[in-house]
């Protein structure tokens, strides 16, 4: 969050919050340098991630699938879309009935994400849960109907 400074009626200065971004006072200039090589990290993360998410509306899923897997060799755990990332990585990959992989990136997430406290994770977590139950439950169907 960010304190604003202003002055109160009596002249005297206090302190208001307002939206998150920035800080008062100012970062040190080293811890300057530090904040801003990892906001150009998450900013360059999230700009991928964006981008794979729109190649998948394009309906580009090879596409999208190399930009996940850029993002995911590039930051690993490192940045908070990863969860999603691997979630949607599988989603493409269940697209292109490659059931088998799409089950490996959700069970990786799954393993990776589930002790995770972050809201974010937790929901692509339970998502994956979801799409390997599915399917599961899809292939169980498959191969029961070829004995009739």
């Amino acid at each position: 969050q960010y304190t604003q400074k202003s002055k109160s009626l009596h002249g005297s200065i206090k302190f208001v919050q307002c939206c998150s971004v920035m800080l008062y006072p100012p970062p040190h200039p080293i811890m300057a340098e530090e904040t801003s090589s990892h906001a150009t990290q998450e900013q360059e993360a999230t700009v991928l991630f964006n981008k794979g998410v729109k190649l998948d509306h394009l309906h580009r899923y090879e596409e999208a699938l190399a930009v996940y897997n850029k993002l995911i060799t590039d930051f690993g755990d490192s940045h908070y879309t990863m969860a999603k990332a691997l979630l949607n990585e599988g989603n493409d990959l269940e697209i292109l009935h490659r059931i088998g992989q799409a089950r490996a990136d959700w069970e990786e997430l799954i393993y990776r994400f589930k002790d995770n406290s972050y809201v974010i994770d937790q929901d692509a977590v339970a998502k994956a849960q979801h799409n390997l139950a599915i399917t599961k439950k899809k292939t169980f169907l498959e191969r029961l109907s070829s004995y009739f």
